[in-house]
């Protein structure tokens, strides 16, 4: 957008100089060709919550949580059913399949409170940024 102060994106480069000496058969030419895909395997592991919020009428909540990396592939854990002290332990693995060249790199994780006749109630939310290892 013309005029924007908000970020359009980003370049990445660096820039060598030589000297007018230096004959251009002696630059060295860097391979810039992209890294092959990789096939890799993310596990996000859910132990446990503490203080997890109250949303139901008798001051309980039914907790799981929810992940994903693209929210058609959302993974769940169990339901702590009537839970009153916001201790859910879950010991789940929620395990995704991804390639390298993924184009989302950031996996989203949210709890909520399960109802039955209802939407489910999200209790709250993180997202983990994993550019830099994947």
């Amino acid at each position: 957008m013309d005029g924007s102060k908000m970020a359009q994106g980003a370049v990445r480069l660096w820039i060598e100089i030589f000297s007018e000496s230096v004959q251009p058969k002696a630059i060295k030419e860097w391979d810039t060709t992209p890294k092959p895909s990789e096939d890799l395997e993310v596990r996000v592991i859910v132990w446990d919550s503490i203080d997890l919020k109250a949303m139901d009428d008798e001051d309980t909540n039914d907790g799981f949580v929810k992940a994903f990396f693209d929210s058609d592939k959302a993974k769940e854990t169990d339901t702590h059913w009537r839970n009153s002290d916001g201790k859910c332990s879950w010991n789940w693995r929620l395990i995704y399949r991804l390639s390298s060249t993924n184009p989302e790199k950031a996996v989203t994780i949210q709890t909520y409170d399960r109802d039955v006749f209802k939407a489910n109630d999200l209790i709250g939310e993180g997202r983990i940024d994993l550019t830099t290892i994947l």
